[in-house]
This record gives C-alpha cells, structure tokens and sequence, in this order.
C-alpha cells in the first residue's frame, strides 16, 4: 500500500513529555479490546489491514519500517490488541499511541505528542468503515442504499442484508459520511463520531403531498421536459469512473461461476452523440465450478458490456424514446423523498394492446432540477417468453432456454453539481432443458456495477491495448479475503450466500 515517507526529523521533547504521554496512550481503551486473528503467511501490512476490519480504526505508520519482515503465520483467541501488535510486529522498539482514529506505529525516537500527531496526519493510509444499514421502525435492512463521504467522489453501496464496507482515505477523516435510499431522511454524521458504529438506522420521510397535486401533473409531459435537461443536469465533458463489478450464475441454489473486478469507465459526456465508453481492468477474479458441465453449455449476455448499456439515460431504452411513448402508459404515483429532495415517481408499463416485449417499472425524476435520478423496471410479463435470443449468446440446438424474469435497478448520483452513473443491476432468470426431458432447472445471472470514485480533472483515453472487450475473462480465483485482495478500493460487500460460495468454490479448486 503506498504511503508518503512522513518527515523524519521532528523537535525532540523532554523526557517528562515522554513519561507523561505514553503511559495515558497505553491506557487507551482499544489497545486492550479483545479480537481473535488467523493469518497464514501474510505480510504484516496485509495482516495490520485485517485487523483494522475488527477495531474500527486505522494504522498510521512508515511502510519501510517493515519492509524486510517475513510474512506471519498465527491463530490467536481472544488477545488484547497491544499484545497482538506485539506479536504481529515481533520488535519491541515499535510503540503505540492512539490518536482520534488511528494507531500511530513508531520507532522510538520520535519522542513527543506533537511529532507523533503529526506522523498520524500526514500517513495517507485509509481507513475502513464497516455496518449495517437498517430501516429505523422495521429493524430490516436496506438494500442498495448509496453511502458517500458528503462532497467527495466517493461512493459504494449495501448489499442484499444492507451490510457495506467502505474504505476512506484518512485525509479525510474531518468530512462527513452520508447514507441515503429513496423514502428515507439522508443519514449523515462526522466520521470522527461514528467510532465503533456498526448499525445505521434510517428514518422514513414522509412527504404531505395531496393527492391532487400529483393527479394534475402530466406524466408524459414531465417525462420530455427532464430528457430536455439531460445536457443540463450531467456532465456533458468526459470523465473515468473507478467501479466495481460483480457478475454470478447460480443454478437453483448453488453458485457457478463468481466474477469481479475493479473497472475504470472512459465515459464520454451526456446528452450528444460522441464515441463510445471504454472500460479496462484494473484487478479482477474469476472462480467456476468445473464440474458443472451443462452450466457452461449456454453463454448470457451479461458481462462488460452490459454495464455500459444500462446507463440508459445515455443509451435510452425505448420507455424514455419519443417513438415508443405511445405504446406505454404512464402514471404519476407519487412525490416521495430521495436524498431529502423531493421526487416524483412515474410508474410506466406496456399498452394492453401491444404484443411485443416491452419493460414495466417506475422513473424517479427530481422535482426541483428535473434530473432523471433512479429507474426500477423489468420486462413485462406478456413477453418475456418471446425474448429468449435477446439474453443467449450460444447454445447446442439440442436445449431449450426461456427466461422466466429479467429485473433491473440503476441509479445516478450528484457530484459537483453534475449527475453521474452511480449503480447497475440486473438479475434475469432463466429455465433450461434437454429437449425430450420433462423437468428443467432455474439459472439466474446476476450482475451488479457501483461507482467508487468520479475523476473529472484528469481524463484520457484509454489506450486501445487497455480496452476490455465484452468476452474479457478475468484472473484465476486468488484465495485471499476481499478486502486484503482490493487494496484500497471499495467493493460491495458480498451476501453471506456468496462468501459461502466462494468458500466452496475455493474447495473445488483445491480437490482438482
């Protein structure tokens, strides 16, 4: 992990600042918190990493201090955190002192308060927030729900059980994290107060909106007005886009194939024809099940490519298509709140009369900018037995493949007073069978995309050798834990099926 050296002289202090200062910081209630810790031949700066995961605070310190230790291996129960640094670090002249959030790492030498601030302010190491987002009233958990340090590029997402884990550089570590989902008062509070928070509850927003305000606001009509505002709401300039992707296949309830990676997105501007995005790769891992054979008999089309082709404000699906408003029918739902800003929901579906397959679901429009924010829609259920090659790539002529469902969310977010894609997914389900058998099997593809960092200072083309291409197969499985393998990026983190299967998957391997 790449840090600044900090400075390597400080002002040397009496020895009555040293004997009055290190005994308080060993006194400090988080070098005695309990934790158990495995780690088999990891580095100590992967293990400092794992660690950080259990106190909710960070390691400030010089990587070069211990650049020629040799990887540790240990499983303890139950230990002091001092005694497990001590242990981890095996050298007796490294000392601790905690400041705010972080656990300052130092030789001795460095001999006062003030210089050992000064290391903690100046290490450019991240911090990890971890928690679950839950529903105030309900106690269940959110879903989705977008997480932000308030001002900055950062972002990620909850998972399934509203779980999230975010990593934030600690320059940071004055700003302000924000939580909000659509319906919910915005959640927002000083990093240095959350401390050892692992449970954020959000509150409804109620918004006393009469019925007839909304019956008297014409759908269609607001519809246009906000495709009209599209150069004006997004960034009409290029920008890359740090993101996180995640692809499965499951067949019923057993995992067979896992995908992720960390992209970066040339994506040129809205509202105007201009050349295509581009997407490379900056990490990623694949793990399938080999033993599988008929999962891997059909190709979806799901993938790179498919991440692209949902930001359907750039790349319109018909519903947001002048020549296809008139085999929908749209209704004003309701005004709800959305990042305590109000919002109208459009609720849209296919004609009675139209054949075709075509998409139902809901378009969340910002009442003040006219900024399109959020779409929730599937294929309706008149067609969706007709769209069978519009999902499958490949298949031997001898199986039948019908998609059963194909639900999709995605979602935008501001930054700088511009909106930028913010989150993907799709989930489709498909019934797969010999022909002559009688009894099939359901397989789901599911892919998910949120943005983690937002560049607009420094954008350039990719270079055409660095250009994923929609088939890109990723790395082999590395067996590590994701948040020793992603470094400093942010991922979603997975449900607890998918860690189960990956765990799983990890066996198969090693048996072949």
């Amino acid at each position: 992990m790449k840090m600044n050296n900090y400075i390597q002289k400080f002002m040397m202090g009496g020895l009555l600042v040293i004997f009055a200062f290190q005994p308080m910081q060993a006194q400090h209630p988080v070098l005695g918190q309990k934790i158990s810790f495995e780690c088999n031949g990891c580095s100590i700066a992967e293990a400092l990493s794992e660690i950080e995961t259990r106190i909710s605070y960070f390691f400030s310190y010089n990587p070069d201090v211990f650049a020629d230790k040799k990887p540790v291996s240990m499983k303890l129960e139950n230990i002091p955190l001092k005694a497990l640094l001590d242990t981890v670090i095996s050298d007796t002249t490294i000392q601790y002192s905690v400041l705010e959030k972080q656990v300052v790492l130092y030789r001795r030498g460095v001999e006062n308060a003030e210089s050992i601030k000064q290391l903690g302010l100046q290490s450019k190491k991240s911090f990890t927030i971890t928690g679950t987002i839950i529903d105030r009233q309900t106690q269940k958990p959110v879903p989705f729900a977008n997480i932000c340090i308030v001002g900055k590029s950062l972002g990620s997402v909850s998972n399934m059980q509203g779980e999230f884990v975010m990593k934030v550089p600690g320059s940071l570590w004055n700003n302000n994290l924000g939580i909000s989902f659509i319906g919910y008062k915005t959640y927002i509070r000083p990093l240095s107060e959350i401390h050892n928070q692992h449970v954020f509850e959000l509150e409804t927003d109620y918004i006393p909106i009469q019925e007839v305000i909304i019956r008297q606001t014409e759908p269609l009509l607001l519809l246009k007005a906000a495709l009209k505002k599209i150069p004006e709401n997004y960034n009409v300039n290029p920008s890359v886009l740090t993101s996180f992707y995640r692809e499965t296949i499951e067949r019923g309830n057993e995992f067979m194939s896992i995908t992720e990676s960390v992209l970066e997105t040339y994506k040129t501007g809205y509202g105007k024809a201009q050349e295509n995005d581009q997407i490379r790769v900056l990490k990623g891992r694949k793990s399938q099940n080999i033993n599988t054979g008929d999962s891997l008999l059909v190709k979806l089309k799901a993938g790179l490519n498919t991440t692209i082709l949902l930001d359907i404000v750039k790349n319109p699906a018909d519903f947001l298509q002048e020549e296809y408003f008139e085999v929908y029918d749209y209704q004003m739902a309701d005004i709800i709140s959305d990042n305590d800003r109000e919002t109208y929901v459009i609720v849209f579906k296919q004609k009675e009369h139209i054949g075709e397959p075509l998409y139902q679901g809901r378009i969340y429009i910002d009442v003040k900018n006219l900024a399109i924010k959020n779409f929730e829609f599937s294929l309706s259920k008149e067609g969706i037995e007709k769209t069978g090659d519009r999902f499958v790539v490949k298949k031997p002529r001898w199986l039948v493949v019908k998609p059963v469902e194909a639900n999709y969310r995605v979602s935008y977010r501001e930054f700088g007073q511009k909106y930028y894609l913010n989150f993907v997914r799709s989930e489709t389900d498909f019934r797969m069978r010999k022909k002559r058998q009688i009894f099939s099997s359901i397989y789901r593809s599911r892919l998910e995309m949120v943005i983690t960092d937002i560049d607009t200072t420094e954008v350039k083309k990719f270079r055409y050798r660095e250009i994923a291409r929609p088939e890109t197969i990723f790395t082999d499985l590395i067996h590590q834990k994701p948040e020793t393998y992603w470094e400093d990026y942010n991922y979603i983190k997975p449900d607890e099926s998918l860690e189960d299967a990956v765990k799983k998957l990890n066996r198969s391997i090693k048996e072949n």
